[in-house]
């Protein structure tokens, strides 16, 4: 997810935050998506069916609940590779 946000925007996620803090950040449950630039994010969205729900999945905290790469290579974002 944190290497598709930076493929899709050019910055990092937490880009602003040292190693350290960019870790802290991840640990105490912020979204890596709040980073973004919330116009840009949804340009995004708007450019490109399935953005949204691909990062959204992505960033699911728990790992039982979250799709694996087999699964997430399955959407539309990916059909033509």
């Amino acid at each position: 997810g944190c290497c598709f946000v930076h493929l899709l925007t050019g910055k990092k996620p937490y880009h602003s935050a040292n190693a350290i803090q960019a870790l802290m950040l991840m640990v105490n449950n912020r979204s890596p998506l709040e980073t973004v630039d919330k116009k840009l994010l949804e340009d995004l969205y708007q450019q490109h069916a399935g953005v949204k729900e691909l990062l959204e999945a992505c960033f699911i905290r728990d790992k039982n609940d979250r799709p694996t790469a087999a699964q997430l290579l399955k959407s539309p974002l990916f059909s033509d590779i």
